[in-house]
């Protein structure tokens, strides 16, 4: 069996089994079992699903371009709804959801993890999202993570799907106003940077769950952010290396609270048993 052919007939096997009931452009079932290892390439389709796990990279979806055009019309009509998870520079990112857009079939959610270094790329790129109404509601994770953003701009606010967004280890002094449109975000990643304060509108986030804000040491300076008490359902809060001495007693309002981490701060032996007792259903880290 030449190299090309083996490659189609994995292909096709892995579209089937992606698609139960479907029959393949040109070979139905009993066709593909008459003079083929079906067993091998049970194998192979195996070993692909493996690799392809909860959710589709570039690699999978250019693999999955290769059907046949009877093939490519099926997939139209019944489409994919893995997830699409791509990693890479502002500029690949976006030829490549250039190219997603106009993939019909392709019905999954979009999560980004951009790698850019450069907070005016990344800026723009965040804008052209936001001008793209095929994509911005498709977007529902950001990782935005060691890229040295100084600014985040207003647009990021028409991400209005998004669940998580990562911003760990950059140079955010602020944060937009707009970010409280965001009300379906469920983890927000904020620690390792240097925020001084923290928008009222971001209480509008009811649907938090995940807030990290450790070692964001000038934000706690004056007084404690009361508008962090406003989420109701947060199950887990990161306050560690803020060189917190104590905590206000409102921090016993937040029923849901699961994980509180407080570790390495100055808090006193007394303060901490304060803390548990406030929050006596919490897992607290000291």
């Amino acid at each position: 069996m030449t190299k090309n052919l083996r490659s189609l007939l994995i292909t096709v096997t892995l579209l089937a089994g992606m698609f139960p009931g479907v029959a393949l452009h040109g070979m139905e079932p009993e066709e593909a079992e008459n003079g083929h290892n079906v067993r091998g390439l049970e194998t192979a389709d195996a070993e692909i699903m493996d690799k392809i796990g909860g959710y589709l990279t570039w690699r999978d979806i250019s693999k999955l371009h290769r059907v046949s055009k009877g093939m490519r019309a099926k997939l139209l009509s019944a489409g994919i709804y893995k997830p699409i998870y791509l990693v890479g520079s502002t500029q690949s990112l976006r030829r490549k959801l250039e190219k997603i857009k106009d993939q019909d079939w392709l019905k999954g959610d979009i999560r980004l993890r951009v790698t850019n270094h450069n907070t005016n790329d990344i800026n723009e790129f965040i804008n052209w999202l936001a001008q793209n109404n095929n994509l911005s509601g498709r977007i529902t994770a950001l990782n935005l993570s060691f890229n040295q953003l100084q600014v985040l701009p207003e647009t990021i606010g028409n991400l209005i799907n998004l669940q998580m967004l990562n911003l760990f280890y950059n140079q955010l002094q602020v944060l937009p106003e707009t970010i409280g449109n965001l009300v379906n975000l469920r983890e927000l990643e904020l620690s390792w940077n240097q925020l001084q304060v923290l928008p009222e509108t971001i209480c509008n986030l009811v649907n938090l769950r995940e807030l990290n804000l450790g070692k964001n040491q000038n934000l706690f300076q004056q007084e404690f952010p009361a508008v962090i008490f406003s989420f109701e359902n947060l199950q887990k809060l990161d306050l560690s290396r803020n060189q917190l001495h104590e905590l206000p007693e409102a921090i016993g309002n937040l029923n849901n609270l699961q994980v509180l981490d407080l570790f390495n701060n100055p808090l006193q032996e007394e303060q901490r048993n304060a803390i548990r007792q406030m929050l006596p259903h919490a897992q607290i880290y000291s």
